[in-house]
């Protein structure tokens, strides 16, 4: 991956603020990055921005505290809890992606520890494959693992 590195304070400002900039830190995923809010610029950028948005009200936010954040607590902290402590780290992440699961519309119809468990695997390696450019094991054994066909494909 090619640039500049840029350490003044005034010259990050104007460079962060320039509409015309691109960030290119995610071009060697391919398709796996494609389209998402991250790389997107320009119209495409502030188009995706608006929808998302509108998806995200804030009158929605109560009924999702009350109704669905606790439950979804509850999902985690049982099984991470039973044996007397827990990592937040983990804590955190699993409920995290178990939201994003069930906003997204993904099926866990059982809602369990072991559905938990697999949908963190394929996350961790689809974030991977998202992340290729930071990887720093071999990347070819990243895109070969069983979750990110579309990884393969970014090469």
């Amino acid at each position: 991956m090619g640039g500049q590195v840029i350490t003044d304070y005034h010259e990050i400002t104007r460079v962060l603020m320039d509409r015309s900039m691109r960030q290119a830190r995610y071009d060697e995923v391919g398709v796996v990055m494609d389209d998402v809010l991250l790389t997107l610029h320009g119209r495409d950028h502030h188009k995706r921005r608006v929808l998302e948005f509108s998806v995200l009200r804030k009158d929605d936010f109560s009924v999702y505290e009350t109704e669905i954040f606790l439950p979804a607590l509850a999902q985690v902290i049982g099984p991470l809890s039973a044996s007397g402590g827990m990592d937040l780290i983990d804590f955190g992440y699993r409920v995290t992606m178990n939201l994003t699961a069930d906003f997204a519309g993904l099926d866990r119809p059982e809602k369990s520890p072991e559905e938990t468990e697999h949908l963190l695997k394929l996350v961790k390696n689809f974030s991977e494959c998202a992340t290729l450019t930071h990887v720093t094991r071999d990347k070819e054994a990243v895109r070969a693992a069983p979750c990110p066909k579309a990884c393969r494909s970014g090469a």
